[in-house]
């Protein structure tokens, strides 16, 4: 399970879940909403050495990527 909070949005927004594999490129997980406090979750398989990230475009068209992160 990997989950998250959108800031500074605080509304439902969407958010894409991108993961990585050891040695590989960056690919969308999958794309969802946000709840309406900007939480979101999602379920996945995780798989040693894979990392993920979350990408998100503001109001104002500003995007912002969050940094990769490891499951464990």
């Amino acid at each position: 399970m990997l989950w998250g909070l959108v800031r500074p949005e605080r509304s439902t927004t969407s958010v894409t879940v991108e993961r990585k594999p050891k040695g590989g490129a960056w690919r969308v997980l999958k794309t969802l909403n946000t709840t309406a406090t900007g939480v979101y979750s999602v379920k996945t398989t995780h798989k040693a050495g894979q990392t993920y990230r979350v990408k998100w475009t503001a109001p104002d068209g500003k995007t912002y990527t969050g940094p990769a992160v490891q499951g464990y």
